[in-house]
């Protein structure tokens, strides 16, 4: 897994970028490819060059995702067709979520605007 990496922020749009090996002895075209968080609905997608036996490429997601407020689980995974080992197929990974950095402050006290007394309850 190339990107996101921990942590992220809440809220802050994230771009999964896997790196695809072919392991294998033959060469690879048009490879799907996904990713989920947790266990929501998967993205997909295809690598749609070559992959020469050994190699490794990059792919990256159009789809991107904001990263969730709680710490969660991101799991990328091809499903290549003729592919007979697929242990190999899935990497996930822990990523541990940041509150946003939000700065708030009063602008303007709107209510009394006159003077008051100590004790005194205003509606």
């Amino acid at each position: 897994m190339v990107t996101p990496t921990s942590p992220t922020t809440t809220g802050s749009t994230q771009t999964v970028e896997i790196k695809i090996a072919n392991v294998g002895t033959n060469v690879v075209t048009n490879v799907p490819v996904s990713y989920k968080i947790n266990s929501g609905t998967a993205v997909n997608g295809t690598y749609s060059g070559s992959i020469e036996p050994g190699d490794t490429v990059t792919y990256t997601f159009t789809q991107t995702y904001l990263a969730p407020h709680l710490d969660y689980t991101l799991c990328a995974y091809s499903r290549y067709p003729s592919d007979i080992v697929r242990i190999n197929d899935t990497l996930c990974m822990f990523i541990e979520s940041l509150p946003a950095a939000y700065d708030i402050g009063v602008l303007e006290i709107v209510s009394p605007r006159a003077p008051h007394q100590q004790g005194s309850q205003y509606k």
